[in-house]
């Protein structure tokens, strides 16, 4: 078994016979389930949104088999990001808002570097996640930029703050590239 194949070692059962079943990660997919009304409730309709766009997230991390603590540390990842927003955290602690979008985008690469089973090695492994992280961050910010317009004015958008989360965002894609070229295998794995 390669380490990108997702499939787990013999006995663990096929994919869709460890999707059916109850993981102790799917606590966390729970609260981010319940986040989305209560985000709604707190701040309003955008922030019920992004904690929308967080469960369907977490979905995606569960459907790609990562190892629990993987799994846990991801979607914990995501839920931050998005409460911070929720509980004007940006607004309060003004430098977390470039880190946020630095670990958000790297998970979120990592996602989708594992889950569409992306392969490279050296410089074109980076260069890949780069991308991937780019394009990742363009389209969050293209997403507040059309937030901000036709949701909420709420939204914070701004030539700085877009430049700056661009940034960062991609930078994501180079944590994404520090780790091992072959991550472990999917859950259950040795």
């Amino acid at each position: 078994m390669t380490a990108l194949d997702l499939d787990a070692p013999p006995g663990a059962g096929s994919w869709e016979e460890r999707q059916r079943r109850w993981w102790s990660g799917d606590v966390v997919r729970a609260a981010a389930f319940v986040s989305v009304p209560l985000a709604w409730w707190q701040a309003g309709p955008a922030a019920g949104a992004c904690l929308f766009l967080v469960a369907g997230g977490v979905m995606a991390v569960r459907l790609i088999d990562l190892p629990t603590p993987t799994d846990v540390l991801a979607q914990l990842v995501f839920l931050a990001v998005a409460w911070a927003a929720v509980l004007d955290a940006y607004e309060h602690i003004t430098w977390l808002d470039l880190p946020a979008h630095l670990l958000g985008t790297a998970v979120a690469t990592f996602v989708v570097w594992r889950g569409l089973r992306l392969q490279g090695e050296g410089v074109g492994r980076v260069v890949l996640l780069l991308g991937v992280a780019a394009l990742l961050s363009v389209l969050w910010e293209a997403g507040e930029w059309l937030g901000h317009g036709y949701v909420s004015q709420e939204i914070q958008v701004g030539y700085d703050d877009t430049v700056g989360d661009l940034l960062w965002g991609t930078a994501g894609g180079l944590l994404v590239a520090a780790l091992p070229s072959r991550p472990s295998g999917a859950r259950g794995a040795a």
